[in-house]
């Protein structure tokens, strides 16, 4: 069976540690494991997957406050608190107002 490997560090891609890396999994396979190693940063790895899962979770989650009723309330809460702490008042729409 033939792996191959992209590993980023000179330091993890010696001989010796291919070799070992290599009968480790062998043995426990019960089969022959051949490893290849080249120069260069890995691509899709878990961590990624797990990042991207959050930021696809995190945009859903904002597509639902910003569409829902429920949302538009909250939203609308949160505007006033900031305007409220940051102007020490609450700011009023001037179509709310009657002459």
């Amino acid at each position: 069976m033939l792996w191959q490997l992209r590993v980023e560090r000179e330091n993890l891609r010696t001989p010796a540690l291919r070799d070992k890396l290599a009968g480790g999994r062998g043995r426990s396979r019960a089969q022959p494991v051949r490893l290849e190693l080249e120069a260069g940063a890995a691509v899709d790895t878990p961590a990624e997957r797990a990042a991207e899962a959050r930021r696809q979770r995190q945009a859903e989650a904002e597509q639902e406050i910003h569409d829902g009723s429920a949302g538009q309330g909250l939203a609308g809460a949160v505007q006033d608190r900031a305007d409220r702490s940051r102007f020490g008042q609450t700011l009023v729409n001037s179509q709310e107002l009657k002459p």
